[in-house]
Parts: structure tokens; C-alpha cells; sequence
């Protein structure tokens, strides 16, 4: 497995992106994965301990730029059973990017819990894409893919298994939310 690369740095009460956080469309454009598990990681010391995500919804108001962003937190609703977190991320005048989160109790019939187990594949069964997914950006070359059935722009079904060797922080573990939406903005290329 390879080095874990840091996307982001926080600076005092701002969040400053490393160029590993870039996507392929610009050497000045985050990846939309990128800044999903960053409003994830926003949301993260918001959540109660006994809640899970259950929907996590995310709004790009267009490409999030290589700046200085200023994230921001609030809790609009708490309960036993629910609760609702909205975050955002700035620049020095503009919301970029917002996101809600909806937690809901653990064992509660919602979120992770609502999964049924499915033999999701390894990675020794599955093939690299093509050099060019890793190489298309700094971002894509830290996620480690294995296609284990469709293909890069096939129509169809697909399956992919996934690895991410980033971390939003230095020294912070990030959490499967924030894991799975790095990837799940990845995976679009496939299975169209």
C-alpha cells in the first residue's frame, strides 16, 4: 500500500488544500471527492457518538478553486433517533460548497444499518483501469482501483473495488463516510 498523501492543512480557523487534493480538470480545481470528504470531515465533530450517517447530501455550486476555505458547522436539529447537520465551505466571500448530513441511531433500520451484505469482491480479483485514470490527476493517483467487472466508459453494470491512500489531515484517520465519498464521486466513469 502506498504512503498516505495529505489533501488539506488547517490554518487556525481556515483549511488550506495540498496539491494532492486537485482534480483532473485543472491544476486550480479541487476533485469533487476531495471536497465531499472534506464537508464529511466538517460534519464528523457535529455527529452524536451513538448516530451513524444515514444521507449525506452535497452541493457543488460550482468548481471549488485552490484557495484558503473557510468550512462551517452547525447542528439544525438533535434527537435520540435523528439529527441534521449542515456544512459549508467558503472562500473569503462566497459559499463554494454545502453539504447535509442526516444521522440517524445506530440499529435503527437507517444508514449502514439498511445495508445487506454482498460480496463486494477483492482486489486480486479485480484488473487496474487504465494508466491514464491514475495519471489524469494528483487526486485519482492517491485512490487505488481495481475494476472487477465492466469497463472506463462502457454502458452496463459495474463493479469496482477501491483503496484510498489519502488523508484529509495529517495524522487523522478519515472515516468510512468520508472514504466512501471520495470514491463514490470517482467511480462515475463507470458503468454509464
Amino acid at each position: 500500500m502506498a504512503e498516505a498523501t495529505v489533501l488539506f492543512h488547517r490554518a487556525n480557523d481556515a483549511i488550506d488544500p495540498t496539491e494532492h487534493a486537485v482534480g483532473p480538470w485543472s491544476d486550480e480545481r479541487l476533485h469533487g471527492g476531495a471536497v465531499a470528504g472534506l464537508l464529511a470531515e466538517v460534519i464528523e465533530p457535529h455527529r452524536p457518538p451513538e448516530q451513524q450517517v444515514g444521507v449525506f447530501r452535497l452541493e457543488l455550486f460550482g468548481p471549488v478553486p485552490f484557495v484558503r476555505l473557510r468550512p462551517k458547522a452547525e447542528v439544525v436539529r438533535t434527537g435520540k433517533k435523528m439529527s441534521v447537520i449542515d456544512a459549508s465551505l467558503s472562500d473569503e466571500t462566497t459559499v463554494l460548497a454545502r453539504a447535509t448530513a442526516i444521522t440517524v441511531r445506530a440499529g435503527s433500520g437507517g444508514g449502514p444499518d439498511a445495508i445487506s451484505n454482498v460480496d463486494s469482491g477483492r482486489p486480486d480479483d479485480g484488473v487496474e483501469p487504465p494508466s491514464r485514470v491514475r495519471s489524469s490527476s494528483p487526486f485519482f493517483a492517491g485512490i487505488d482501483f481495481r475494476v472487477l467487472e465492466g469497463g472506463l466508459g462502457a454502458p452496463g453494470p459495474a463493479r469496482l473495488w477501491a483503496r484510498i491512500n489519502h488523508v484529509w489531515f495529517a495524522g487523522e484517520t478519515p472515516t468510512p463516510v468520508t472514504r466512501l465519498l471520495a470514491v463514490a464521486d470517482s467511480a462515475y466513469g463507470y458503468g454509464m
